[in-house]
């Protein structure tokens, strides 16, 4: 079978411009009516022989290869800075390496560690001023707390003046209005000093009344002594004498008592009471300017703390960004340069001097133990491609190594970026390979097979056996000594051979093109009119359905697929270039 076809496709090119005039020729025959005219036996070159067997139903598809897991060192360093130091493009990195830290790249940290001897010195100020700021902060609590127990103590004494004066019970019966001293004075509940100097000045009155009493009792004896003769004019005198001193000291002591209960008691009571409230009020301005002054203090200390934090935090940043200046190691893979394109599409190369900006990529490091092959596949064949389905993929650079892979990734949505053909709708798959070696590296063109249905026991032909004339399919079947047109019913195809369902047998022998004159249709089989280069076109081209393209390279700037059957002709063309 694989004899027949090679043979096929070495025909010579000019055996198909004398194959197509003769197909003309037969067309005016068939349009004349001569069913019966002899064709020439063909050539067993230009023919097969039907077989049943197993066939591979595969999709082919061009894409690269990749590692499944990559690093990308990018540099975290603000702004720009440029590369002192850089390891080889190339050089695989051992989990060795990564123990030991092996340095990939250096970049120059000059102005970095400027900046952070500055900002160290900003640091160490900041910190003594948060000291400072603490330290004020509890001494204004201590002071705080001493002023508000001196104040609490002013008030407590001065209650207890008042209550010295006046009494516990009748301290407690003030309130905060206006003060009738009048009923304080007479009031029962009056104790204290203020009970004892009225006591006392009632009791001068008594004395000083009973005195009078006696000195009046004593000048009436007395006058009636002196009016016998028994005492003398000027004793007379002295007991009248002795008689207006007591009634001027009962005077007195009324006076004084009348004094204490109209001034000197409402005085007393109001400066004492006086004295208590500003003692209170006094307490509140000193707990209302404690807490003041603690406000202050705390904002102060929150104020350098958070200067305080923003200079560790500053300098933490510089010391970090003066680390990350040093990039190591930190998983194996191979060392492979970035060279990323800058906004005009120019790539910006790697190298030691080159300056590089935040969120670059440096290096990539791709882990060579695990890789994909990426492919991109045409809509029209991305319905039969699943998840887990088994894949060869072949390495332009290894063509004779065929790997094993399986479908892992197939993606949702179409990528539609190609500008060239916007048109063009392709979804990317992944391909991931069962067994690497280390010949195989990320970007790697390669070929990818993926293994659609293993069909058993089945009648196939090549696909340029089976052509199209009104909408359904034929073979040119060999008989005795002439040609018969053969309707088929085709199944699935690949990109050589296509399933015959029904209208062939196994043995029998199919024209692969025809160098003679075709015979007509069969009786019957009359068709619509079509354009007369597809009528005499022998063989035509396979049917839709099965013509799902195989082969579907859809690289950027590619046109879109073409089907089996003229992937096939192309390499029986290309086979015939000398």
């Amino acid at each position: 079978m694989s004899s027949t076809v090679e043979a096929a496709r070495r025909r010579p090119r000019s055996l198909y411009y004398v194959g197509g005039m003769l197909v003309v020729a037969a067309a005016v025959i068939v349009l004349a009516g001569s069913r019966s005219a002899p064709v020439a036996k063909p050539d067993l070159e230009s023919t097969y022989l039907v077989q049943r067997g197993d066939l591979t139903i595969s999709v082919t598809e061009s894409g690269s290869l990749r590692a499944m897991r990559e690093e990308n060192i990018k540099s975290e360093v603000e702004g720009t800075t440029r590369i002192i130091s850089i390891v080889p493009e190339g050089i695989y990195i051992t989990p060795e390496d990564v123990a030991v830290g092996k340095v990939l790249v250096e970049l120059d940290s000059s102005n970095l560690r400027e900046r952070l001897a500055q900002q160290e010195m900003n640091l160490a100020a900041a910190t003594a001023a948060y000291a400072q700021a603490r330290e004020a902060y509890d001494i204004q609590v201590n002071q705080n707390e001493s002023n508000i127990q001196a104040a609490e103590l002013k008030v407590r004494f001065a209650r207890m003046d008042l209550e010295r004066y006046l009494g516990e019970r009748l301290t407690a019966q003030l309130g905060h209005g206006e003060v009738n001293c009048a009923a304080l004075v007479a009031s029962p509940d009056l104790a204290g000093a203020a009970l004892q100097e009225k006591r006392k000045l009632e009791s001068a009155i008594d004395l000083a009344r009973e005195e009078v009493s006696r000195a009046e009792v004593k000048l009436a004896f007395t006058e009636k002594l002196h009016q016998s003769g028994y005492v003398s004019k000027e004793e007379r005198d002295a007991d009248a004498l002795a008689l207006t001193r007591r009634r001027v000291e009962l005077e007195q002591a009324q006076t004084a008592l009348d004094l204490f209960l109209r001034y000197e008691f409402p005085k007393q009571v109001l400066k004492l009471l006086s004295d208590l409230t500003e003692a209170t009020r006094e307490l509140e301005r000193v707990k209302a300017r404690a807490r003041s002054e603690l406000a202050k203090a705390e904002a102060d200390r929150q104020s350098r703390q958070a200067h305080y934090m923003l200079q560790k935090d500053l300098t933490e940043k510089v010391r970090n960004q003066v680390e990350k200046c040093v990039i190591r190691a930190t998983r194996p893979g191979l060392v492979v340069y970035a060279n990323p394109r800058d906004w005009r599409g120019a790539r910006t190369r790697i190298e030691e001097g080159a300056e590089v900006r935040e969120r670059q990529a440096i290096i990539n490091l791709p882990d060579l133990s695990d890789m994909v092959c990426e492919v991109k596949i045409h809509e029209s064949a991305i319905e039969r491609i699943r998840r887990g389905q088994r894949c060869y993929v072949t390495v332009d650079a290894l063509p004779d190594q065929r790997l094993e892979g399986e479908v892992t990734k197939v993606s949702v949505l179409p990528d539609s970026t190609n500008w060239l053909n916007p048109n063009l709708k392709t979804y990317a798959t992944e391909i991931a390979l069962k067994q690497t070696n280390g010949n195989l590296k990320p970007g790697m063109s390669a070929r990818a097979e993926i293994i659609v249905a293993d069909l058993r026991g089945v009648i196939y032909v090549p696909v340029q056996a089976v052509f199209v004339r009104g909408g359904r399919h034929y073979c040119y079947v060999q008989g005795s000594g002439r040609l018969e047109v053969r309707p088929v019913k085709v199944g699935q195809s690949n990109d050589k051979f296509v399933v015959i369902e029904t209208g062939l047998k196994e043995g029998e022998r199919v024209l692969l093109y025809s160098p003679t004159p075709p015979p007509p249709l069969p009786p019957g089989e009359d068709e619509p009119a079509r354009p007369a280069a597809m009528e005499t076109a022998a063989p035509g081209p396979v049917p839709p359905e099965i013509l799902r393209p195989a082969r579907t390279e859809t690289r950027e700037g590619e046109a879109a697929p073409s089907s089996p059957a003229k992937e096939v002709r192309r390499g029986h063309r290309r086979n015939a270039q000398p």
